[in-house]
């Protein structure tokens, strides 16, 4: 899938996803999940931008600026997960410039399987990580009950694209939170391996294992 916008308006709200996958090897590149064509506002009633229910090999985003989603806008997450899936380099709870908050109303990522393993978000290498800020009122990654959570390498989380600024109407509370995940991996010790996590409103890592 690549190269398009997707939006809903339906004002009965019934909409759970906007994308939804279920299977292996799928691709999500290039695309406004949850905003206008010009990718700066939203009327969208979706639940979801991108739903991830089972499968391998899926991918949001491949690092390149070609491959970047933007997703934002949505009314819970901009990305919700119960599989593996590699979400990399894409724009998540900002308008495309990276520098105002279009919330996703609750979290930028969440996951929530206790079978998920291997879950990849953002990377080491130039343009692999995500910009994950400006999302409502939960956090910009929420992870609970995932014994094996994967790695979150490279990621910007509650700052504007460039990373030296918070975004104009930015609501994103938390950083990062997470809740019996004993298997999370924040961050490392290789170049590019860590997470720029500030001007969250209230706290840049929440969690317990």
């Amino acid at each position: 899938i690549k190269g398009l916008v997707f939006r809903n308006t339906n004002t009965t709200g019934n909409t759970v996803s906007l994308i939804k996958i279920s299977g292996d090897n799928n691709k999500v590149y290039g695309c406004y999940l949850g905003v206008d064509p010009n990718g700066t506002s939203s009327t969208n009633t979706a639940q979801y931008g991108v739903q991830v229910i089972s499968g391998t090999s899926n991918s949001i985003g491949d690092g390149t600026a070609a491959g970047a989603n933007l997703i934002s806008g949505n009314s819970n997450a901009g990305i919700t997960v119960s599989a593996f899936v590699s979400i990399k380099g894409n724009m998540i709870g900002l308008d495309k410039y990276g520098t105002t908050a279009i919330p996703n109303k609750r979290y930028g990522i969440y996951g929530g399987s206790p079978t998920l393993t291997g879950l990849v978000i953002g990377g080491s290498a130039a343009g692999e990580g995500n910009v994950i800020s400006g999302n409502g009122d939960g956090s910009g990654i929420y992870g609970v009950g995932i014994c094996a959570f994967g790695v979150t390498k490279g990621n910007r989380m509650g700052t504007t694209a460039n990373g030296l600024a918070v975004p104009t109407a930015n609501v994103q509370l938390v950083g990062v939170a997470y809740d019996a995940m004993p298997g999370f991996i924040l961050g490392g010790t290789g170049a590019g391996d860590g997470n720029l996590i500030s001007g969250n409103i209230l706290y840049g890592i929440f969690g317990s294992c």
